[in-house]
């Protein structure tokens, strides 16, 4: 096993505040450098994190021989970021949504066939999520009912936030894809695979100025309502928002003919038993907070988990070994993105239920 490995991030947004703050919690890791649209900003990050380069080519990133790479950039960047990561012999884990439709999926992974390549799909490791996951495949709820799960944004600041790619459906934008994609992950991972799905979609602000000044039309959904059908027999309802205030910003209760499972805000796990009063379960290790991994911002549970996942993803780069047990693959992936096209269809030709080969 090797003691350490070098690290690239393609991406200087969000990878700055949780994934670098991962990577540095975990160890046994050395970051080579960042890439990013801004060279200034990419330098600068780059600084701040003790990495010898900040670029804004990605390209130049592949010639310093990194062991993994982070693809954590906007979707449309994905496909022809992951593939060039692949043929340079790099391990790769990819930000959801994986691509911009299952076309692009294919190819990925078709190129990941027997490599050591994931998703970020970091809520599977949660212990709580964890201890949900192992209740159910020992068989305490019975037989699947039915899921119901809720996850909105934090809307502080939404009507005066600028136009930019997130807007735009072309380029991948949107809540479904953002948020839709861990939640359809999420129930399939814990409840099953989903043979059929419909869906609405919305966008509560049709126009937004950019950065410039220049007024964009917005394409892309601020508010997604789904529901699916599982191949157990259980249906399931979910609902992901940007802009709509909410006490909690993650909520999923999984009910069977015996007992029902809630687990709201990541670390807050209950179990009714035939229908009586919710009890807590009491979960170890905790779900540490994200301060304690020295993240300055809280992306609640996305951030809590982020480092669980990175250290199973570093661990499994340096054995060399394309394995971690529950790990989302590119399989996933492309099972999750073929949901997603699914849903968008649905949206599209007046909400109605589509079938999921």
């Amino acid at each position: 096993m090797k003691e350490c490995i070098r690290v690239a991030v393609f991406g200087n947004s969000f990878s700055t505040k949780v994934q670098l703050p991962a990577l540095r919690w975990c160890g046994h890791n050395e970051l080579v450098g960042i890439a990013g649209a801004d060279l200034a900003k990419a330098r600068a990050t780059a600084s701040a994190w003790g990495a010898p380069i900040g670029t804004d080519d990605w390209r130049a990133l592949l010639d310093e021989a990194p062991d993994l790479i982070v693809v954590t950039t906007p979707v449309f960047l994905h496909h022809d970021m992951t593939l060039a990561a692949l043929d340079a012999g790099c391990a790769v884990l990819c930000e959801k949504p994986f691509a911009l439709n299952a076309d692009e999926a294919v190819r990925m992974l078709a190129r990941a066939r027997g490599r050591a390549a994931w998703i970020d799909h970091q809520l599977r490791f949660g212990p709580h999520v964890r201890e949900l996951h192992a209740r159910i495949v020992a068989g305490q709820l019975g037989t699947p009912w039915h899921a119901r799960f809720e996850m909105p944004l934090p809307p502080a600041g939404y009507a005066e936030r600028p136009y930019r790619w997130w807007f735009d459906a072309k380029l991948g934008g949107g809540i479904l894809g953002a948020i839709g994609s861990h939640m359809l992950d999420l129930l399939r991972f814990l409840w099953g695979d989903v043979v059929a799905i419909r869906c609405e979609l919305g966008a509560f602000v049709s126009e937004r100025a950019d950065a410039g000044g220049t007024v964009h039309s917005v394409t892309a959904d601020d508010w997604a309502s789904l529901s699916v059908r599982f191949a157990n027999g259980a249906i399931g309802e979910l609902e992901t928002a940007l802009g709509i205030p909410s006490d909690e910003s993650f909520r999923l209760q999984l009910t069977g003919s015996d007992a029902a499972l809630r687990l709201v805000e990541g670390d807050e796990l209950s179990l009714s038993v035939g229908g009586a009063a919710f009890e807590p379960v009491q979960v170890e290790p905790p779900l540490l907070a994200s301060t304690d991994y020295g993240m300055e911002q809280d992306f609640g549970i996305f951030s809590r988990c982020q480092p669980l996942f990175m250290r199973e993803v570093v661990n499994a780069v340096r054995r060399g070994d394309a394995f971690i047990e529950h790990a989302a693959t590119f399989d996933d992936g492309l099972v999750n993105q073929r949901l997603l096209d699914a849903a968008r269809v649905s949206a599209a030709n007046g909400s109605g239920w589509v079938n999921v080969g």
